[in-house]
This record gives C-alpha cells, structure tokens and sequence, in this order.
C-alpha cells in the first residue's frame, strides 16, 4: 500500500486555523485597495 508522508508542519502552521478568506481572492472583482488589506492580514499569519 502506498502511504504519503506529510510533513509535521502543514499541522503545525498557523495559517490552518486561519479563515481561509485571507489567503484566496473572491470569485468576484476586487478592488486593489480591498486585496492589499486581504494580503496584508495573511502575511501577518
């Protein structure tokens, strides 16, 4: 059988308990002014 290995950091990485709105853009247009703030809360993950 075939077993893949995941790392012990993707469980242990802090953007897996964030929401998931601030690292995927809308379906929809976003204003640049609305991205940059989007960018700037996942970054600060």
């Amino acid at each position: 059988m075939l077993q893949i290995k995941v790392s012990t950091w993707q469980y242990d990485a802090l953007c897996r308990q964030q929401v998931a709105i601030f690292f995927f853009p809308p379906a929809t247009f976003e204003k640049k002014e609305d991205r940059e703030k989007r960018e700037a809360k996942a970054k600060a993950v």
